[in-house]
């Protein structure tokens, strides 16, 4: 990996769009765990050392993750769900609503592997753009709804209050607390 990244950091212009359609090829049709791990590798060198050079390709890399990150193996789904989150952090607007669309239609309507699988996708994307998380929830909160599009800030609000809403019980006539413990505890059915 070290001879890769060498190579990465002597990229220009020209080497970029060459060395793209590759990666999205090579992440598409890589067959063994060291070649998916290290295209997703590639990606996160070259959004955190390249961001300019790798900006007008972040939401096409974006997408071949996408369709890459479905795997069965859980290291090499979570391998890609961060890359696709470290691609958002550069990736435009839109293409992060393509993948946050592509998150909620895969988790409803999805099994248990795609379920999960974009279930780390959204993690990522929200920690690695809280900046665009926040600013499309301001737009949903905003008094005049004008910018604000259907539906894609919903989910983008939703899931920005699940990462970041402080987890709490909430209380019910059967729920007592525990000043000794500092907790909540389920009291007893009364019979």
């Amino acid at each position: 990996m070290s001879a890769i990244e060498d190579l990465l950091d002597k990229l220009d212009g020209p080497s970029t769009a060459k060395l793209i359609p590759r990666l999205t090829k090579a992440i598409r049709t890589s067959l063994s765990l060291p070649s998916k791990v290290g295209c997703s590798r590639v990606v996160v060198n070259l959004v955190m050392r390249h961001p300019v050079l790798f900006k007008p390709y972040a939401d096409e890399v974006a997408k071949a993750l996408l369709a890459a990150v479905k795997d069965r193996s859980e290291v090499v789904s979570r391998g890609y769900a961060v890359a696709i989150g470290y691609a958002c952090r550069i990736a435009a607007d839109k293409g992060i609503l393509t993948i946050v669309d592509w998150a909620k239609k895969s988790y409803w309507e999805g099994e248990e592997r795609e379920r999960t699988a974009s279930g780390a996708v959204l993690a990522a994307v929200y920690k690695q753009c809280v900046q665009f998380s926040l600013r499309m929830c301001m737009r949903a909160d905003s008094p005049s709804r004008k910018a604000r599009p259907t539906g894609q800030t919903n989910w983008l609000w939703i899931s920005f209050r699940s990462f970041s809403a402080p987890k709490t019980i909430p209380t019910s006539p059967s729920v007592r607390s525990s000043a000794k413990h500092g907790r909540r505890i389920r009291a007893a059915p009364v019979l």
